[in-house]
């Protein structure tokens, strides 16, 4: 099995987790399950400047699917995805205009593939339970430091 395929199985997989962690509710999951495929077809058919420009397109259209799941809901994880796909069409453009060969292309594609894979993992809600325990922790630990502090100051 090569190692496109293989990056290819556990972005469908990790597609799917988020599919079924939020019961198949979410547009922006759709969005990226239909970039994922359009992707896939894309880069088997299309060689060189046509396929970047097409894939950068691809881009556009997720960046401005994740803009409009933030300001109709006030989504902050369509602000993330969102964010993410433009840092995503400036590695391209980056890319597409220097002269990167072997290891440069390795780390593009790389880097382009670790991007896609945090869309779908924000997008899915994954990243939420992380969140609330976070959010969690910092609540608790403003009234910890108070009561420290004046445990401390009381003596």
């Amino acid at each position: 099995m090569s190692e496109g395929l293989i990056v290819l199985n556990i972005q469908a997989a990790l597609l799917l987790m988020a599919w079924v962690w939020h019961g198949g509710s979410d547009r922006l999951v759709y969005w990226l399950g239909a970039a994922f495929v359009a992707s896939a077809w894309l880069g088997t058919n299309l060689t060189g400047m046509d396929m970047h420009v097409a894939l950068a397109v691809l881009d556009a259209v997720i960046v401005f699917v994740a803009s409009r799941a933030w300001i109709s809901g006030y989504d902050l994880r369509g602000w993330w995805v969102g964010l993410i796909g433009l840092g995503k069409i400036g590695l391209r453009l980056g890319f597409v205009t220097s002269n990167f060969s072997g290891a440069g292309f390795w780390f593009f594609a790389a880097a382009m593939n670790v991007a896609f894979v945090a869309q779908v993992i924000i997008a899915g809600g994954v990243l939420d339970e992380l969140g609330r325990r976070i959010a969690d922790y910092l609540g608790s630990a403003g009234p910890r430091r108070a009561r420290l502090l004046r445990n401390v100051a009381g003596r």
